[in-house]
């Protein structure tokens, strides 16, 4: 299985569990923003108890940019980190460069969130 299958495979699954899932790229989520700056406007965008969840967290230090381009994008997909993009998956064929996406998963509407 290709990645461009298993994210496909991914947003299917969400759709039938009624949440709605769409292949984001950096560059949708966070632009052309170096590492350098947009990771600690991500960490800033953290409450203390979210802070502190990724202190105690035992990260390798080697994964950590990895771990906070992850929160980045979860901040950024429920609206905490500039303005997300409308969410409807539509099914295409991949091109090489759709490798670098992440599956966003939004809960349906109605849905009490965690925030």
């Amino acid at each position: 299985m290709t990645a461009a299958q298993l994210a496909d495979f991914n947003c299917i699954a969400g759709q039938l569990a009624g949440w709605h899932g769409e292949l984001v790229t950096p560059a949708q989520w966070k632009g052309a923003v170096p590492k350098e700056v947009h990771q600690p406007r991500i960490l800033a965008a953290l409450t203390a108890a979210e802070q502190g969840v990724l202190d105690a967290a035992k990260v390798a230090p080697t994964l950590k940019n990895n771990v906070v381009d992850a929160i980045g994008l979860g901040l950024w997909a429920v609206g905490r980190l500039g303005q997300p993009v409308p969410v409807i998956f539509k099914p295409k064929r991949r091109r090489a460069v759709r490798r670098k996406a992440s599956v966003v998963f939004r809960m349906p509407k109605g849905l009490p969130s965690a925030a």
